[in-house]
C-alpha cells in the first residue's frame, strides 16, 4: 500500500486541519457529487483570531465541505452551518451540534449526528442555528493556524485501474 504523497511542506497541519473540519460534516454512504456549501461565523471567543487565521479557518472549512460534496450521496444541494470558537482545550474539536431521531432499533431508540440527518434527508433539524462546531485551543490555534496556507489538492501515488 502506497502513502498520499502531498505537494506542498506543512501538509500534516493541512491533514490535520481538513481532518477536523472533516470531522463537522457527516458521511452518508454511496459516493455522487452535488453541492455543498459551508458558511462559517465566528464566535466572541474567536475574536483572538488574526483575520490570516480567520481566513485559513474558513477556507479550510469550505474545502472539506466541497470535498465531502464531492463522495457523499446527496439528492440536492446542501448547507452546512460551522461556529468556531477558542476554548481551553489542548488542540481542537468539531462536532454535529444536534442529533436527529432515526427509529427505534432492536428496542433502542437510535440517533444520527444532525449534519448526517441533513444531508441524507435535506430537513435541518435545528433550524437556522449553527449545524457544526469546531473549537481550537488557544496554544494550538497560535501555532497551527498561523502556519495553515490555503487547501492544495495531493496527488495519490496508488495506480490506477
Amino acid at each position: 500500500m502506497q502513502a498520499n504523497t502531498f505537494l506542498s511542506s506543512g501538509w500534516r497541519e493541512r491533514r490535520h486541519a481538513t481532518a477536523l473540519a472533516a470531522l463537522t460534516l457527516a458521511m452518508a454512504a454511496n459516493p455522487a457529487s452535488a453541492q455543498v456549501s459551508v458558511s462559517v461565523a465566528f464566535d466572541a471567543s474567536a475574536g483572538v483570531l488574526t483575520a490570516t487565521e480567520r481566513s485559513n479557518v474558513t477556507s479550510h472549512l469550505q474545502e472539506a465541505g466541497r470535498r465531502w460534496g464531492s463522495v457523499v450521496a446527496l439528492s440536492g444541494p446542501r448547507s452546512v452551518e460551522v461556529t468556531v470558537s477558542v476554548g481551553a482545550i489542548a488542540t481542537a474539536s468539531g462536532a454535529s451540534l444536534t442529533s436527529s431521531f432515526i427509529g427505534s432499533i432492536g428496542g433502542r431508540d437510535t440517533f444520527e449526528q444532525g449534519v448526517a440527518a441533513e444531508w441524507r434527508t435535506g430537513i435541518d433539524p435545528n433550524g437556522a442555528a449553527a449545524d457544526a462546531g469546531v473549537t481550537f485551543g488557544l496554544a494550538y490555534s497560535g501555532s497551527i493556524l498561523t502556519r495553515m496556507r490555503g487547501p492544495r489538492r495531493y496527488r495519490s501515488t496508488a495506480p490506477t485501474r
